[in-house]
């Protein structure tokens, strides 16, 4: 699989706020849903637990690149 870049800078800002609106539409309805909420902040308490945090995930996509 190619790893593909994208330059966010060259979206459209009309663009930038429907795809944000999008993904901000569908995350609330994921989240309303008991079961996804639950899910979530149970796999949140395990990472916190391992002491791992969102800036790890980051740094080691990153250096995978």
């Amino acid at each position: 699989m190619a790893n593909v870049k994208i330059d966010c800078t060259q979206i459209p800002r009309v663009e930038m706020d429907i795809l944000c609106r999008t993904l901000l539409a569908a995350m609330e309805l994921f989240y309303k849903d008991p079961d996804n909420l639950s899910r979530y902040e149970t796999w949140l308490q395990k990472r916190r637990e391992e002491g791992k945090s969102y800036d790890d995930e980051q740094q080691a996509a990153q250096a995978a690149q």
